[in-house]
C-alpha cells in the first residue's frame, strides 16, 4: 500500500512539473498583443492612424495622419496632414517607427493622446497614454470596440 502511494506521489509530481514547464514555455513564446483600453476610447474625441518617426528611440511629437478612423467632433483632421501631439513621447506602446492607432483628445485647441482612465478601486489617472502598433489584431479589436 505504501508503494502505491509513493508511485501516485511520483506520478502526480511529474505531471505537476510537466504542467509548470508547459506554462513557462507558453509564457516565453506566445506573443503579447496589447488589448485596446475601453476607458481610453471612451474619452477619445477621435481615433487616427498616424505615421510616427523617432529620434534615438523616442517618438517625435510631429506625426503624419494616414487615416481618420472615427471622430465625434468637427475638429479638422485630414489624411496627409502633419499634427503635433505634445504628450506623444510620454505614451506607452511605441516600439519602432511605423503606423500607430492614437486615441486623441481634441480639447483646448491642442490634440493630445487620450489618457488611460483609472481602474475601479484605483484613484486618479495614469500618467501615460497608450498607443497601439496598427496590425490585424488591433484592427479587429478596434472594429469590435467602435461598432
Amino acid at each position: 500500500m505504501n508503494g502505491l502511494r509513493i508511485a501516485q506521489l511520483i506520478v502526480t509530481s511529474l505531471l505537476f512539473v510537466g504542467w509548470l514547464s508547459w506554462l513557462a514555455i507558453q509564457a516565453k513564446t506566445v506573443s503579447r498583443i496589447p488589448v485596446l483600453s475601453v476607458a481610453q476610447a471612451i474619452q477619445a474625441d477621435a481615433d487616427v492612424l498616424v505615421q510616427i518617426a523617432d529620434e534615438g528611440g523616442v517618438p517625435l511629437k510631429e506625426v503624419t495622419i494616414e487615416r481618420v478612423l472615427w471622430t465625434r467632433s468637427d475638429y479638422p483632421l485630414r489624411p496627409g496632414e502633419t499634427l503635433t501631439i505634445p504628450n506623444l513621447n510620454y505614451t506607452v506602446g511605441y516600439t519602432t517607427p511605423g503606423t500607430y492607432l492614437v486615441n486623441l483628445r481634441l480639447r483646448d485647441g491642442q490634440p493630445r493622446a487620450a489618457l488611460v482612465g483609472s481602474s475601479p478601486g484605483v484613484s486618479g489617472w495614469t500618467l501615460a497614454s497608450r498607443i497601439y502598433r496598427w496590425n490585424e489584431v488591433i484592427e479587429k479589436q478596434w472594429q469590435r470596440l467602435r461598432n
